[in-house]
């Protein structure tokens, strides 16, 4: 008989203190730890949309950075080139004054030259500006139409230039 009360005391503690019997939250405190679940949630995700626009935000500097890089590369490499032909140009002159021949007076030319040279300068500081200007913008991308014109305006500085040049060479070849 004690065996039996042993084991029904036994299997009776068992009972009450097993989970099943243990005291479920109340329908009040269900719908709290319910609204906390969704602020925790809403502040989640508010966390990660505010990293993911950094990040595009970084992405799209960069890849702004790298239009720029590879404007400015194009610009100084035509512009060199100008340079150099105008070095070679100025060899051929000396040259043929050299040997005596009449060079007619370049100096117009030349001024239509320079003055291409130094407008070309001034758009390519105004295009440095654009450029700084959109790495410190928070939509860079929408600032790109202004960044190409003022590229397409450095570009027109160079045409100018050529043709100034252009103009010189036929000068120089002209003169026997």
């Amino acid at each position: 008989m004690k065996t039996k009360i042993f084991l029904l005391s036994l299997v009776l503690t068992l009972l009450f203190a097993s989970p099943a019997f243990a005291q479920t939250p109340s329908r009040s405190q269900f719908k709290k730890e319910l609204k906390e679940d969704k602020k925790e949630l809403k502040k989640d995700i508010k966390e990660v949309r505010q990293e993911n626009r950094i990040r595009l935000s970084e992405t799209k500097k960069n890849q702004v950075e790298k239009i720029y890089n590879q404007l400015k590369e194009q610009l100084a490499k035509r512009f060199n080139f100008l340079e150099a032909s105008l070095a070679k140009l100025d060899k051929k002159i000396t040259d043929k004054k050299a040997k005596g021949i009449t060079i007619p007076d370049l100096t117009l030319l030349r001024t239509d030259y320079n003055n291409a040279k130094t407008k070309y300068a001034s758009d390519l500081a105004a295009l440095e500006t654009q450029y700084q200007a959109m790495l410190v913008a928070d939509k860079p991308l929408s600032l790109m139409s202004q960044l190409r014109q003022a590229g397409n305006t450095v570009r027109t500085d160079l045409l100018v230039m050529q043709k100034a040049l252009v103009s010189l060479i036929r000068t120089v070849s002209q003169a026997r």
